[in-house]
């Protein structure tokens, strides 16, 4: 398509002609209705006339032209002819283009613009996996549909039996479950190397990345001007990490892990950054990765040094190990156990690696009980001066050591597990057992005694922080983390292992392990906040036909279903039902689930600010209230900034859904 040029003295709009082209032109294209527009560029001739080139993708034709099936047709085509054109498009289902943004890309979205009203869909003649949003009569769609990516690592579950291959068939039901496949991780986010997809429906079915739907549509990120909320800020300071970039600045995954991952950490932002320029082959990002996961089912893991007398108790208990790091090495690390014991905090007693092992929500976090006269920075100087680099000397002497001694060690301990009675061989014992079945004469299964082995229950959360050594060893997990792939390796892998840089980054903290402590946030939803500003993490259980609210985040949300099924009804703070939850949205200052209402009017009338908000008649019922979306298994959306949802279990099942945004503080939204 070509627009004329201008007249005379006035600037011809980029993309100004471009729908009124496409409304009265698009439909007579002989395009078969299963291709895909999958971009539009724009281009200005020298004499200013505007060029419009439309890219849609298609099947590849079959061998002979042949009828198509019924089931593929509501009016099959004969042989040799095309199917009928779509209805003609109106400028309303076209969107408009936006002179103020010039670009050479034409923006995917334009044809279901997300903040404008949305027309009646287009039924579609060829059935399929596209979702079909909800939509009515002046009400806005601020919640969309996302196709997600699977990554098929080794260590994942096979076939039916991945948790990550059951969610991504009912995500995408071109995929075919291979019970021969390994389904390890459900990716959802911006990262390249995984990105999620935009679907639409109508007027075209549209695949648009993630990103780029993002980048192109920067009202989504926007809090609706009409609610009358105050801008966000970060409670971690600085600008918000989606600042730096059209993208998220949080990846949320599943995994499901049937063997153990590597002996690993993550570097920190300027680490990643060198390893990035040093080895951009092994290390694509230049990115951190501090990552949390919540236990989907009891989930094993290994994280952080066991503390140092536990350490030493394995030692001794295990000569295989002492045979690999050398006697000097044991002896190191007892005399800085003796120097640091006057400066050791008595942590409260936690059954590490049994069931249990972290409080449930509510729970109040372990404080440590120092010796009178000593503050947490005298403790913390004196563990860096000698536990830390007792540990590494050990550590690095473990994984450097030469693979002959490594081989005969394990073949040597393998034969005293195998001869010990079951009864009287320790978790430790059959862990290092089973890790070895799984890798035979890795190096790593010897760090089974020197970190903390942990077993989490459903809904209990670790946080693994940069340059923390961690393992998941056999579960099912949701996953958020920064976006980035950076992993530094040296065990329990094929993969390349960069040993040196692993040895010299970690902390050897020999404290206990970061278990996060989640908040109730309102009924049936418990809130998992961590240090790092990219990101946090909402877990929401409800059993039907009951209901509850997940309150609006000033961010860009991701929601994934895990189970059960029923209804995502799209809200903003006028609605009722988040006006009757407001009380419990917003505790009083100091409450036990950490977050505050604080405000300069936080008890004016005895009511929080964001109760008062709600209950405002000064602000108006927003049109996109209402909306309603169906949920099963598999379902996963992106929500617009600002966007509360209500979810409603279905009668007799119980519907557990996770969303993660970007850190705040309730008081923050509103």
């Amino acid at each position: 398509f070509a627009s004329q040029p201008a007249a005379a003295g006035q600037e011809h709009p980029p993309c100004a002609a471009g729908p009124a082209m496409f409304a009265d032109q698009l439909a007579e294209l002989d395009v078969p209705v299963t291709a895909r527009l999958v971009g539009i560029q724009t281009r200005k001739a020298a004499d200013g006339s505007v060029e419009w080139v439309a890219t849609f993708r298609g099947p590849a034709p079959p061998a002979a032209a042949a009828p198509l099936a019924d089931e593929q047709w509501t009016d099959p085509a004969p042989a040799g002819r095309m199917p009928p054109p779509p209805p003609r498009l109106s400028e309303v289902q076209i969107g408009s283009g936006r002179p103020d943004e010039p670009t050479d890309r034409f923006d995917p979205g334009s044809a279901l613009r997300a903040l404008a009203p949305v027309a009646a869909p287009l039924k579609s003649p060829v059935p399929g996996p596209f979702p079909l949003l909800p939509s009515q009569p002046g009400s806005t769609n601020r919640v969309f549909p996302l196709r997600c990516s699977v990554q098929k690592y080794a260590w994942g579950k096979f076939g039916a039996d991945s948790l990550v291959a059951k969610l991504a068939a009912n995500n995408d039901t071109d995929i075919a479950i291979d019970a021969k496949t390994p389904y390890a991780e459900l990716w959802m986010g911006t990262h390249p190397s995984g990105p999620s997809m935009v679907m639409l429906e109508h007027p075209w079915r549209i695949i648009t990345p993630l990103y780029d739907w993002m980048k192109l549509n920067p009202a989504m990120r926007a809090v609706p001007p009409f609610t009358g909320w105050e801008s966000a800020h970060h409670t971690g300071g600085g600008a918000p990490a989606a600042a730096t970039g059209h993208g998220l600045p949080f990846l949320l995954k599943v995994l499901s892990v049937r063997t153990a991952l590597s002996i690993q950490a993550h570097p920190n932002k300027k680490l990643a950054e060198q390893l990035h320029n040093e080895k951009p082959s092994y290390y694509k990002d230049d990115n951190h990765k501090p990552e949390m996961t919540i236990a989907v089912t009891p989930f094993e893991a290994l994280c952080s040094f066991q503390k140092i007398n536990a350490v030493l108790q394995h030692l001794r208990a295990c000569p295989e190990l002492v045979g690999v790091v050398g006697e000097d090495a044991v002896s190191k690390l007892s005399a800085a156990a003796e120097t640091v014991a006057p400066y050791t905090p008595a942590w409260p007693v936690r059954p590490w690696g049994r069931r249990g092992a972290v409080g449930k929500p509510g729970t109040p976090m372990p404080v440590a009980e120092l010796p009178d006269g000593l503050s947490m920075e005298d403790a913390k100087a004196a563990r860096a001066a000698h536990v830390v680099p007792a540990l590494k000397m050990v550590f690095r002497r473990l994984m450097t050591a030469d693979q002959h001694l490594v081989e005969d060690q394990l073949e040597s301990l393998m034969r005293r597990i195998q001869s010990t009675s079951a009864m009287l061989l320790s978790p430790v014992d059959e862990l290092a057992h089973r890790l070895h079945e799984q890798y035979p004469k890795d190096v790593g299964v010897f760090c089974v005694y020197l970190l903390n082995y942990l077993v989490l229950e459903p809904g209990e959360a670790l946080f693994c922080n940069a340059n923390e050594p961690h393992a998941y060893l056999f579960g099912d997990c949701v996953e958020c983390m920064a976006t980035s792939d950076n992993v530094v390796r040296a065990g329990l892998t094929p993969k390349f292992k960069d040993v040196d840089v692993l040895c010299d980054m970690l902390t050897y903290d020999d404290g206990p392990p970061f278990l996060v402590h989640p908040s109730v946030l309102a009924d049936s939803v418990h809130r998992y906040v961590t240090p790092v500003p990219e990101f946090l993490v909402d877990r929401a259980e409800v059993s039907g036909p009951s209901s509850t609210v997940l309150p609006p985040s000033p961010f860009i949300s991701l929601i994934l279903v895990i189970e059960g099924c029923g209804t995502l009804e799209e809200l903003l703070p006028s609605s009722s039902p988040i006006r009757r939850a407001a009380s419990s949205l917003c505790p009083p200052t100091g409450s036990e689930n950490g977050f505050s209402s604080a405000h300069p009017s936080a008890t004016q009338h005895g009511r929080s600010p964001l109760a008062r908000r709600f209950s405002s008649p000064t602000v108006p019922v927003p049109a996109g209230a209402g909306l309603v979306h169906s949920l099963h298994a598999g379902s996963v959306f992106m929500a617009c900034a600002g966007t509360a949802v209500k979810l409603r279990a279905a009668r007799g099942q119980k519907l557990l859904l996770f969303r993660a945004t970007e850190r705040h503080e309730l008081h923050e939204a509103v």
